[in-house]
């Protein structure tokens, strides 16, 4: 009895001395952790007042690879490179400001994470950026640009090969210059010669250009939000302009049309309130699909010398002018809904193969304005609503013609110029017929 004693009393004195040096040793442990993970060693350094590095740079120099660089409270101005795998992140609203002048990050390894951060004040030249990548499998992620120029740039070739890992741009805003007018060619997003990147659910504002892209295929851009600009969506960068029946469109000199997008996607995207929601020349094998393109101040889609684009599954509501091709190429436009409209189809110069089909088009004002030498176009199945007497005599008619399974009529539908000759008595969206979208 007495040998139990005396042990359950050295027991709890090791455990009273134990619970002493606890907190003894949290004080003692450095700003600069090491915490273990499965892939080994990684480094979590601090920079700011009171961290483990006053200034940015000297935490970079310092960083071995795989590190994770924390930036405390605070704005650290000038210019940065990150020239190793490593992840940059922000404790509590750090700022990292250009100083209006150059670029602000650079960054030439893989495998880098930007995240959180608050990126202000670039250089005012055209190719000034506040986070510029040359390199494959970079993740920027949750961070807050204003007033630059760029406020991503992808590109000068790089993750060209087919099997290159994906750039990620996510849940970024940017919001360029929200109190007075945007710089000429000042660009949200900007993806040069720079394959397999995805852009997906940020919003972009106050910028001349939303989304540029200009050579790049495995492109995904998804569920992005972009309002106030002058072109939401833009392939490739520089652009001309040509009068159509005496208004004024902006596309792109045929000369600067290639290299432009291939194999890319742009799907899901909120386009509203730009003067011109997206622009596409020279393109090849583009998808646009399941796009809102919503009260535009002039064109919802522009499309000049263009081949194997499907725009598709999309809600064009209440713009100037829904649909504008020209030139050369195919293009193909699938169920659709077109509703409020002022114009909704614009046909110039070219001899472009366009197939209009399966769409709704719902109460818009005019349907078709046209060139004398524009591009073919095969109207089939469409739904129509015009809200014009032409309609009314088209379903009493139609009721006495018989009908397919999808609700096709072989009663031709003739208005504006437009010929569908198997028109379909069924909108192909259940409330196509609202005019709230």
């Amino acid at each position: 009895m007495r040998s139990r004693h005396c042990w359950q009393t050295i027991v709890g004195w090791l455990c009273i001395c134990w619970i002493i040096a606890v907190p003894v040793r949290a004080i003692a442990v450095p700003l600069t952790v090491e915490a273990v993970d499965d892939n080994g060693v990684i480094h979590i350094i601090r920079v700011g007042a009171g961290g483990d590095y006053s200034q940015l740079a000297d935490a970079l120099a310092a960083a071995p690879a795989g590190a994770i660089i924390e930036i405390l409270p605070g704005i650290q101005i000038g210019q940065w490179l990150i020239d190793r795998p490593l992840t940059l992140r922000v404790h509590h609203g750090a700022i990292l400001d250009g100083g209006e002048s150059g670029t602000i990050l650079t960054i030439t390894a893989p495998d880098v994470h930007v995240q959180e951060l608050n990126f202000q004040r670039t250089g005012l030249q055209p190719v000034d950026t506040a986070i510029l990548v040359r390199a494959r499998a970079v993740t920027i992620e949750g961070n807050r640009f204003e007033r630059f120029m760029r406020g991503i740039t992808i590109g000068d070739g790089t993750g060209v090969n087919g099997d290159a890992a994906y750039t990620i741009v996510r849940n970024n805003t940017l919001v360029g210059w929200p109190d007075e007018t945007p710089p000429v060619r000042s660009i949200g997003i900007a993806v040069l010669k720079a394959s397999a990147v995805q852009i997906e659910l940020n919003t972009i504002l106050a910028v001349q250009t939303g989304i540029a892209v200009d050579d790049a295929p495995r492109g995904l851009i998804r569920g992005n939000v972009i309002r106030a600009t002058a072109t939401a969506f833009v392939t490739p960068l520089l652009a001309g302009s040509t009068s159509i029946l005496g208004a004024t469109a902006t596309f792109f000199s045929a000369a600067l049309c290639l290299p432009a997008a291939s194999d890319v996607v742009f799907e899901q995207n909120t386009l509203e309130h730009n003067t011109t929601a997206i622009k596409l020349a020279g393109s090849t094998r583009m998808t646009i699909r399941q796009n809102l393109l919503r009260a535009q101040h002039a064109d919802a889609l522009l499309v000049h010398n263009s081949t194997g684009l499907l725009i598709t599954d999309n809600r064009f509501h209440q713009n100037p002018r829904a649909v504008t091709i020209g030139g050369s190429g195919t293009v193909d436009i699938r169920q659709n809904r077109l509703t409020d409209n002022e114009t909704t189809f614009i046909l110039t110069t070219g001899d472009a193969a366009v197939t209009v089909h399966h769409n709704d088009f719902i109460h818009n004002q005019k349907l078709l304005m046209r060139d004398i030498q524009v591009p073919t176009v095969a109207w089939e199945g469409n739904y129509w609503k015009q809200h014009v007497v032409i309609d009314w005599w088209f379903r009493l008619r139609a009721q006495w013609v018989s009908q397919d399974q999808q609700g096709r009529t072989v009663l031709p539908y003739a208005i504006d110029g437009v010929v569908d000759p198997s028109p379909s008595l069924i909108p192909y969206y259940p409330d196509a017929q609202a005019t709230n979208q």
